[in-house]
């Protein structure tokens, strides 16, 4: 619409019967103490007039206060093109000078939304009657609604016609905005004949053998990988770990007794398809459940479409749009990364060899290792400028190949146009490299052994990469010995106990040797550097350690935090003794450097512990044994309404030994409520206020766990579930 049009059409000001209804009009007073703010309304706020001029339906609006001062003149003018379903509205002041122009529906300009408000207030809280729709003639009301074809009429036709422009006008917005989304999505075909039945037995690696318990033990059971019964070999228990003695595949045993619902993880699974001008990586989460029967269902959802078309990404999610719909919606793309990787459909693999993926090594590489996981959209994008990931593929070298997508650092040379100087290593060793498929581990091992001009045995060589011990967490070892006699020492002093037995003996040797140096300790003499029983003399480093530095650093926490150690005596109150565990506070700084040294952990090493002390955010009580009381067990950072924050021992890990001293956690934490103070309840208010910012902030930055059983996982996750909070007492 043309506003100097609009400007040129006739004045509407209120006629005389307006101005005398709105004389005559008297607001309400508000004597009602509550709510005292609310302004209650003339029985018509606001009143309306409307002509039919040249084309357009003028209506003006007119407030009841102006009126009231004697001005005929209208606040707004809205102007309706019904045969275009358009409209606009212009602002006017006392002087019927034009104050600017809006797009906003009548119910939402300033005079209208005061009378509406003030309407609910007062409907609401009196009970009564009070503002009604803004007035108007009753033969100008009929005819807009016959020109504007709607339900209602006056006031209300307005509104429902207006509303009825702006949604049509979001439809096309979002018609627009969605058109090419949906010509992107019909290039997508259907899923492979045999997807799904690969999902199901091939990418849904966990099979179970459901069987019917007996006393004197099943004889046969359910494999859900085979999909039928089969005679068992064994006694099953449930829970035990198993192979099927049909499939070979391994199993858990699953008493059928034991389990309404069983539902496997969820695993990542990407396909591959091709589409007109290029290809589409699909990406899906996949898992089998069983509910009430031994026969299992597939839940399969598609999360993300990669389209790649001519070089150029489109990056299509599943969805809410607009809060409306759950459809496919275009997002910006962005690195994958291996959180978007997942087992790769190989089915249709030979056909994409000969089209989508002519130029590509990645069928080469599935032909060869059907279990690599690497995101397909990273492995094209790594080809393009790493010539060294083809070669890898074509020399044989399938798991380099993959790794070179994730790490281009194990490349020496990258001008090189040879893949043994590419790689820094000559034929002899890309041989055996290629014999054991070595990775980037391997390689790493053959790179140092050429710098030495040495040859280390090759089944020492793959024992240490499939233990995934990398060569730069043996530098503290092999400054003192050579390889061969590391590994020999490695394999005496690892602990069949422990989960990766050489690993955790490494870690231990690495402590040890750091602590002696420490200690200043004369790490050249051979019965230093390689002591016979390395635990004992782990253990030894420590006392010594420990012994000598517990007060130094008390007194350099005390410098840097004076308030903590006046703090301590607040949180005696705390202390309480059960059958078989209790809750100790700690008495002075030295205290909890002693058990933040003892357990490994770093409660007494990171200053933010003692800086909530001095603010009273949280506040650290140890977790003992009654049979052992001075022994460190466990770590506690509580809040002051009971809250505990984190459970830790041992190399800030917590262990499933704890779970038996749960229950007493909970009825500690039921006592405490009987003995705090108003003070103390305050302050868990405020805590807990931090707490939840602090984790919010930590999942927004994506700050991950770096070292222990849980590293590698989002540390807002692991501070979640480590979380014991008063809701969990029953």
């Amino acid at each position: 619409m043309i506003k100097k049009t609009l400007r040129a059409l006739r004045q509407l000001n209120a006629t005389k019967e307006m101005m005398q209804k709105a004389e005559a009009d008297k607001p309400t007073a508000n004597n009602k103490w509550w709510r005292s703010d609310v302004k209650f309304p003339y029985k018509y706020g606001v009143y309306l007039r409307a002509q039919h001029l040249k084309g357009f339906l003028k209506v003006a609006v007119y407030a009841t206060e102006w009126m009231r001062q004697g001005i005929c003149t209208p606040c707004y003018e809205i102007f309706i093109d019904y045969e275009n379903e358009q409209f606009i509205t212009r602002r006017l002041d006392k002087n019927y000078t034009e104050t600017g122009w809006t797009n906003a529906m009548v119910d939402n300009l300033k005079n209208v939304e005061d009378v509406k408000l003030a309407k609910y207030w007062y409907d609401s809280l009196m009970s009564g009657s009070g503002a009604e729709d803004p007035w108007m003639d009753e033969h100008q009301a009929a005819y807009i609604k016959k020109t504007l074809q709607t339900n209602k009429s006056g006031y209300a036709a307005i509104v429902e016609y207006q509303r009825k422009c702006r949604q049509q006008d979001l439809a096309e917005k979002r018609r627009r905005e969605t058109a090419p989304w949906d010509e992107d999505m019909a290039r997508v075909p259907e899923e492979p004949t045999a997807f799904r039945r690969w999902v199901f037995h091939e990418a849904v690696s966990e099979n179970y053998m459901i069987y019917t318990y007996s006393k004197t033990g099943a004889k046969e059971g359910w494999c859900t990988y085979c999909e039928r019964t089969v005679q068992l070999k064994e006694k099953p228990l449930h829970g035990k770990i198993g192979i099927c003695p049909r499939c070979k595949r391994e199993i858990t045993y699953k008493s059928a007794g034991k389990i309404n619902t069983l539902a496997t993880d969820w695993y990542k699974v990407q396909l591959v398809q091709n589409i007109e001008g290029g290809i589409v990586v699909r990406h899906f989460a996949a898992r089998k459940y069983w509910q009430g029967t031994i026969n299992a269902s597939l839940h399969l959802h598609e999360d993300t479409r990669t389209l790649i078309m001519d070089g150029t990404k489109w990056q299509y999610s599943w969805e809410l749009y607009k809060n409306i719909e759950h459809r496919w919606c275009r997002s910006s793309y962005s690195n994958y990364g291996n959180w978007q990787g997942g087992l790769i459909y190989t089915g249709n693999m030979y056909h994409l060899s000969k089209t989508g993926l002519v130029h590509s090594s990645l069928p080469l590489v599935l032909k060869n290792n059907k279990k690599i996981t690497n995101a397909v959209v990273d492995w094209l994008d790594s080809e393009k400028y790493d010539p060294n990931i083809e070669r890898c593929a074509k020399a044989g070298l399938y798991r380099l190949a993959g790794e070179l997508t994730e790490n281009g650092g194990l490349v020496k040379d990258r001008r090189a146009t040879e893949l043994t100087k590419a790689l820094g290593i000559d034929r002899m060793r890309l041989s055996r490299l290629v014999a054991h498929d070595g990775g980037s581990l391997y390689l790493i091992y053959l790179q140092r052994e050429k710098a030495d001009n040495t040859i280390y045995p090759d089944d020492i060589l793959f024992d240490l990469t499939e233990k995934h011990i990398a060569l730069p967490y043996l530098k503290t070892m092999l400054s003192h010995m050579t390889l061969i006699k590391a590994y020999n020492y490695l394999v005496r002093q690892s602990d069949p106990s422990d989960e990766n037995p050489m690993s955790q003996a490494l870690t231990t040797y690495n402590d040890y040797m750091n602590m002696a140096v420490r200690l200043q300790m004369d790490t050249s003499a051979e019965q230093i550097y390689k002591p016979k029983n390395l635990k004992k003399s782990h253990a030894k480093v420590i006392d010594l350690l420990s012994q000598e530095s517990w007060d130094k650093s008390a007194q350099e926490i005390m410098k840097k935090f004076p308030k903590v150690d006046k703090e301590l005596p607040r949180f005696l109150k705390y202390e309480y003794k059960g059958s078989a565990y209790q809750i100790v506070a700690p008495r002075t700084v030295a205290d909890i450097v002693r058990e933040g040294s003892l357990l490994r952990h770093c409660i007494h090493t990171c200053d933010f512990y003692f800086s909530r002390y001095e603010t009273r955010e949280t506040f650290i009580l140890f977790l003992r044994k009654n049979d052992n009381p001075s022994k460190p067990w466990y770590t506690l950072e509580v809040e002051p309404s009971g809250n505990i924050r984190q459970k830790r021992t041992v190399g800030d890990n917590q262990n499933n030994d704890l779970k038996a001293a749960v229950p007493f956690l909970h009825e500690w934490q039921k006592w405490l409520q009987k003995i705090l103070s108003e003070e103390d309840k305050k302050l868990a208010k405020i805590s807990e206020k931090k707490r939840k910012e602090n984790y919010k902030k930590i999942r927004e930055e994506k700050k991950k766990v770096w070292h222990g059983k849980l590293q590698g996982q989002l540390l807002a996750d692991a501070l979640e579930a480590d979380f014991l909070g008063l809701e969990e007492i029953c």
